[in-house]
């Protein structure tokens, strides 16, 4: 068999796996389809790190137990630059009764992103709550994502808002994280294409 047609049976391979791995979620568990389908509606693969938050976007995570009890209800608003916001419509001032606002990038993953609960309820939001209006709080932070990628976040951002201060909230998952998207970083644009696909 030629490589062309290895190559092609493959690519049909993994396409039949794909739907009948989809098949099987959709009749065995299809709470857990709908919340993955939820889950696309707000991230993303990018070419520089395995998981993003989508901008400009919204959705309800809706989840109950096996005997009916609401295991998660929660919904996850981002704005225009794909910022967890609890107020995503309303635009970012920069400045604060005439003069600059310090901007301070909150960097993590879940646990700063506040998977899981309201976007007021976040550590970000509360500590915007606490400085004030002087202050600019981000919340730059993304459920899965590691130190590497968050540093590449904050950088992507700091050109329309640059930090004056940048808090990093890590947990040792996030090594995991980066180990993995190093792999991404060595394989070839398809593979790495893919594996954010999957």
């Amino acid at each position: 068999m030629s490589r062309g047609k290895r190559l092609l049976f493959t690519l049909i391979l993994f396409v039949i796996v794909g739907l009948v791995l989809e098949l099987a979620l959709r009749l065995l568990r299809p709470e857990l389809f709908e919340l993955a389908m939820v889950e696309r509606r707000t991230h993303v693969y990018r070419d520089w790190c395995a998981r993003d938050l989508v901008p400009n976007a919204s959705a309800h995570y809706l989840k109950t137990r096996r005997d009916g009890s609401l295991a998660l209800d929660y919904l996850l608003e981002t704005d225009a630059h794909g910022l967890r916001r609890s107020n995503p419509g309303v635009p970012l001032e920069t400045t604060h009764a005439g003069r600059p606002r310090t901007i301070v990038h909150c960097l993590g993953d879940s646990m700063t992103m506040g998977w899981g609960v309201k976007a007021e309820e976040s550590y970000p939001e509360q500590l915007q709550g606490l400085l004030g209006g002087p202050f600019l709080v981000l919340n730059l932070a993304v459920d899965g994502i590691g130190v590497r990628d968050a540093a590449e976040r904050s950088r992507r951002l700091a050109a329309e808002f640059p930090p004056a201060v940048s808090i990093l909230l890590p947990f040792k998952n996030d090594v995991e994280d980066d180990q993995r998207d190093l792999q991404h970083d060595r394989r070839s644009r398809f593979r790495h294409a893919l594996g954010g696909f999957a």
